[in-house]
């Protein structure tokens, strides 16, 4: 029923595989193959796995950015065309790395508007400290959101450049292209973006990554309704990122947060769906092994 992100083994200091045997383990359906450069890909190629999805960009570059998370080292949505054009070129690399390995969905991150990196932490550490809606966090959210209305026009229409060249590349293919819901309200595509995206594209391989913890953090600081991202795009639904979220802290093994699951029970049930636990490596196996029993009995028992 679940299938299991590479990213919470991956480089905890065991060798390819070594790693990739403890994920088999577990017990799980398949994996999503992420964070791996081209020599660690090379190796995980030689041991057994079923993959279910491929997070972009894989293989990821050599040279990471410490300014970036390492899934968006390259903006698909950047003012500056070389950028754009290379994040393309490694997105499409991707899609072919899926289609390789018998994957069907590669998970995207779309970009940000130019210069708005991370402006959320902030307001999460407000949030964290009881802080929630007084002057202060109040004023910090209305300055991300005033500049991100003023940034987003230009970064966006190149989004949708790049995804006009994505889509079609991967309609030959035959993958299918998730786009995630981001952690950070100013990441492209908000709700909003989202409507446009899958209007423009109705009928290609464009489709929504519904990340759960994501989603959830998003509605907690107050930038959309509870629910506002599933309800309106599930019938687009490609698959999900599972993760729990206490406080402001995600990622984090089901069960160990507050996050409730039953809203997702459908898309637990439907085996068109892909769904992966996406866990930070602090989550010890026995965590990892107890979540995905709890939302299979979920799942079981509806």
């Amino acid at each position: 029923m679940f299938n299991i992100s590479t990213v919470w083994n991956i480089e905890n200091g065991k060798s390819v595989p070594e790693a990739m045997e403890e994920i088999n383990s577990l017990g799980f359906d398949a994996v999503e193959l992420s964070w791996m450069n081209e020599a660690v890909f090379e190796q995980v190629k030689k041991t057994k796995f079923k993959a279910g999805s491929v997070h972009s960009y894989l293989p990821e570059p050599m040279k990471l950015r410490a300014d970036r998370w390492r899934n968006s080292v390259f903006n698909l949505t950047a003012i500056d065309e070389e950028e754009r054009v290379t994040a393309v070129k490694w997105t499409k690399r991707t899609i072919a790395t899926a289609a390789e390995i018998g994957a069907t969905v590669v998970v995207v991150h779309l970009g940000n508007p130019e210069g708005m990196v991370n402006k959320s932490y902030p307001l999460k550490d407000l949030y964290s400290t009881g802080k929630m809606n007084t002057p202060e966090f109040v004023k910090l959210k209305d300055q991300i959101l005033f500049e991100r209305d003023e940034k987003k026009g230009k970064t966006f229409e190149q989004g949708l450049k790049s995804l006009d060249e994505l889509n079609a590349y991967a309609k030959k293919t035959g993958i299918k292209i998730g786009l995630e819901t981001r952690l950070h309200f100013e990441e492209h595509p908000n709700p909003v973006e989202f409507t446009h995206i899958f209007k423009e594209f109705n009928g290609g391989a464009l489709f929504y990554w519904h990340d759960i913890g994501h989603a959830e953090i998003q509605e907690r600081l107050g930038f959309v309704e509870p629910k506002g991202y599933f309800s309106l795009f599930s019938s687009r639904l490609a698959g999900l990122h599972i993760h729990d979220v206490k406080v402001m802290t995600d990622h984090q093994a089901p069960g160990l947060g507050t996050l409730d699951y039953r809203q997702f029970i459908k898309s637990f049930q439907d085996k068109n769906i892909v769904k992966v636990f996406e866990l930070h490596s602090s989550n010890t196996k026995e965590q990892v092994i107890n979540g995905r029993k709890m939302l299979e009995d979920l799942a079981k028992n509806a």
